[in-house]
């Protein structure tokens, strides 16, 4: 959870699908990065997953969670693939 073991808010940053975004999203990421900002891995952004591993305190778990209820990867897409490669 983006709320694990700490107080926080969701912010979300959203655009148009027919506008430009990656360096309205960066501004965006590296502001949140100044304070910790824990991206919700569903959405865009520019993460790998190392630094999930650093935000994340329960990532491994979490991981080896995802591993065994979906062994097959039928729930990862490409975007998910940065975060939970092979």
């Amino acid at each position: 959870s983006q709320f694990y073991k700490r107080a926080g808010a969701a912010i979300s940053v959203h655009n148009f699908h027919d506008k430009p975004h990656k360096a309205y999203f960066s501004e965006m990421e590296a502001i949140f990065d100044r304070y910790q900002g824990r991206p919700h891995w569903g959405k865009l952004h520019n993460k790998t997953e190392k630094e999930f591993s650093v935000l994340y305190p329960q990532w491994n778990a979490f991981k080896e969670l995802r591993q065994r209820l979906d062994p097959e990867r039928q729930f990862i897409n490409q975007h998910l693939e940065t975060i939970f490669p092979v």
